[in-house]
């Protein structure tokens, strides 16, 4: 690259799980990851690049919660007993239900939050370009719906628009922790397929560029699962199923585990590495 070009931004969206979530459930992480990737830069002896990376968390929650909430009106928990436990058990449970492809497609929930999906990451590129590469970090039922969506923008069975971003064609590093997503392999022939990473056209863009796809997961959490054994495909696709221990003193060695892996400093400094590496790919050193 000339010294006068511009530096190519990298787009990062981060994708929640399945239960009640706040929109601003990426705040602590940005700060987390921000911190990390500007100590990877220092640690290469280079000026900290920390706005280089635009970070954008892709919020579903409230699009599931509409649906929920009318459903418990309707179900008058106030009269049952264990309130509050029902209540949250139609919020986990109900995410993963409710996210089903529907025989009669007509916006039901799985639509609705692909259009989310796609409208953040329009945004996404309309800040740091039509063609800049693109970083994916899920959690939990995100793992799903993030999967799911490249796969179908990617096979274009989708309405993706125009943008190279948002059509999953610049997708190069991918993230996973805490993924259900061998559960959801159940529904498909011999476990089904995960999406293409990196994107088949990524190298054509950016010849410098490796692609990753690590997936974390902690032995005791009971929602989280390696991909790898899943089948060939999986196994071509994921680079490493990283097995790490997540979650304070009293909850590590649980299944609450499986909220805390955005705490977690290795999982942070591993995704950090990512996304420098890229950046330098594509950018240089200098």
């Amino acid at each position: 690259m000339r010294p006068n070009q511009r530096k190519q931004k990298i787009a990062v969206a981060i994708i929640h799980g399945m239960g009640r979530q706040k929109e601003d459930f990426a705040a602590e992480l940005k700060v987390r990851l921000d911190e990390s990737v500007a100590g990877c830069f220092k640690k290469r002896g280079m000026k900290p690049r920390t706005d280089d990376f635009v970070i954008l968390p892709i919020y579903w929650a409230h699009i599931a919660d509409r649906i929920q909430d009318e459903l418990e009106i309707r179900l008058e928990l106030d009269v049952l007993a264990w309130k509050r436990l029902r209540s949250f058990v139609i919020g986990y449970l109900g995410d993963a239900i409710a996210y089903q492809m529907p025989l009669a497609r007509n916006q039901f929930l799985v639509d609705s939050i692909h259009l989310e999906m796609k409208n953040k990451l329009a945004k996404l590129a309309a800040t740091c370009g039509d063609c800049a590469p693109l970083c994916i970090i899920s959690h939990s039922l995100g793992t799903v719906i993030s999967s799911e969506y490249f796969k179908s923008v990617q096979q274009a069975r989708a309405s993706t628009g125009a943008s190279p971003l948002a059509s999953g064609r610049t997708l190069a590093l991918y993230y996973t922790m805490g993924s259900p997503l061998p559960i959801w392999a159940l529904r498909e022939k011999d476990f089904g397929f995960p999406p293409d990473i990196p994107s088949p056209g990524l190298q054509r863009m950016y010849p410098n560029l490796v692609g990753e796809w690590i997936n974390f997961y902690s032995k005791y959490d009971v929602l989280g699962f390696p991909l790898r054994p899943i089948n060939d495909r999986y196994r071509r696709r994921v680079n490493v199923d990283r097995q790490i221990d997540v979650g304070r003193l009293f909850s590590r060695y649980t299944p609450l585990a499986h909220h805390y892996y955005w705490e977690n400093k290795t999982v942070v400094r591993r995704m950090a590495e990512g996304l420098v590496r890229a950046w330098i790919a594509i950018n240089g050193a200098r």
